[in-house]
């Protein structure tokens, strides 16, 4: 019986290392469109390049809190904890193949081969990208309304008129209606949409920080208008069909809502090092997820 699985479990390490090959090519090729974006005559400083080389470690840190919360919603089902850890690492570089869903099949499929229905495999899609625009959302919406003179402060003051200590209050509504859209998402799809909620509001938290410090690095300052640039660009990105990781309509969304607030030249260059630090942490996430797999 052994023997007659061999030349099936040959061509599926020999399919494995040309879907390696084919990510990384992406990955050089999305790359060099990141490093070409950068303006004309634009200096990086040996240190933004240090903590560059700090931040994408430490972004592939953050991803494991997103599967962390994706392994609680699909877990208590035969497979471990870790074990599903290493297959969200396995299938998070998809992300980047034309398309923008290899990575939610990759998962899917592999989960299928698991015993797991696709009715359950469905209800926990819709539940990961519930709760990922919900915290986004909160975040995003959150952090823009207490940071002062942001582009969404502006949109709403210029309608309702809103006063400094109202924003507090704004915050706290945004926090009501995504615990509302979390208990109704967990409800539909019967998946512990509470437990893994935490782990992705603290995802995008840590996204804001990473680009903090790179504007801060760049500018010299703290820039609270950026707070939940990132969170917001995330989501336009998200649901945008077809753009592999968001690419470019993240970095245009994050140039509109900021470029009232900081000089361009230094904007496109922390954009531009942020997308640097995400592509490398994704590949930091995929070799993580690769090794591990390979050891099994």
């Amino acid at each position: 019986m052994v023997e007659r699985w061999r030349p099936a479990r040959r061509l599926a390490v020999f399919l494995g290392g040309v879907l390696t090959l084919v990510c990384v090519a992406f990955f050089a090729t999305r790359l060099t469109a990141v490093l070409s974006a950068m303006p004309a005559g634009t200096v990086v400083t040996f240190p933004e390049w240090i903590l560059v080389a700090v931040l994408a470690p430490a972004y592939a840190v953050t991803l494991a809190l997103l599967a962390s919360a994706w392994a609680t919603l699909v877990g208590g089902r035969g497979l471990s904890f870790p074990r599903l850890v290493d297959i969200y690492a396995m299938a998070q570089f998809g992300k980047y193949l034309p398309g923008n869903v290899l990575h939610l099949v990759g998962r899917h499929a592999v989960l299928r081969r698991e015993g797991y229905s696709h009715i359950f495999l469905v209800k926990a899609l819709l539940a990961e990208n519930g709760l990922l625009v919900i915290a986004a959302l909160s975040v995003g919406v959150g952090l823009s309304l207490l940071a002062p003179a942001t582009a969404l402060v502006d949109l709403v003051s210029s309608v309702v008129s809103f006063a400094v200590e109202m924003r507090w209050l704004a915050s706290a509504l945004v926090l009501v209606l995504a615990a509302a859209g979390l208990t109704i998402l967990g409800r539909l799809t019967g998946t512990p949409v509470w437990r893994a909620s935490p782990l992705v509001l603290l995802f995008f938290l840590a996204q804001s920080a990473l680009f903090s410090a790179l504007l801060a690095m760049r500018t010299g300052d703290l820039v609270p208008a950026a707070f939940g640039a990132v969170a917001l660009s995330w989501i336009v990105g998200f649901v945008t069909p077809g753009s592999p990781g968001g690419i470019g309509i993240r970095e245009i969304v994050m140039l509109t809502m900021l470029g009232d607030t900081l000089a361009a030249d230094d904007l496109v260059v922390t954009v531009a090092l942020y997308r640097l630090v995400t592509f490398a942490g994704d590949a930091i996430m995929f070799g993580f997820g690769f090794i591990r797999q390979r050891s099994h």
